[in-house]
């Protein structure tokens, strides 16, 4: 159920980017993202890409919060520093 609502925000959302607090799972195993995990964490429909980040969920009490939304920057600064 949880996995039907979080397709239909992305659909009615269309973002660039998607920060998975802890949902990249989820969301990654059946179509259309299973590609996903062996494509770097991108998925392509009519030529747009999505960026999918895993990350931990906004909870995680092991991480700190800079710590946290600083690995998520890097995240996105890598894939646009490789795909410039």
């Amino acid at each position: 159920m949880d996995r039907e609502i979080i397709l239909e925000q992305i659909e009615i959302i269309d973002p660039h980017i998607v920060i998975c607090g802890g949902t990249f799972d989820i969301i990654t195993k059946d179509e259309p993202f299973s590609t996903i995990k062996s494509n770097n964490n991108v998925y392509k429909k009519n030529g747009k890409e999505i960026i999918f980040i895993p990350a931990y969920h906004p909870s995680y009490f092991a991480l700190g919060q800079e710590d946290y939304c600083d690995s998520i920057i890097q995240n996105c600064k890598n894939y646009y520093n490789k795909n410039a």
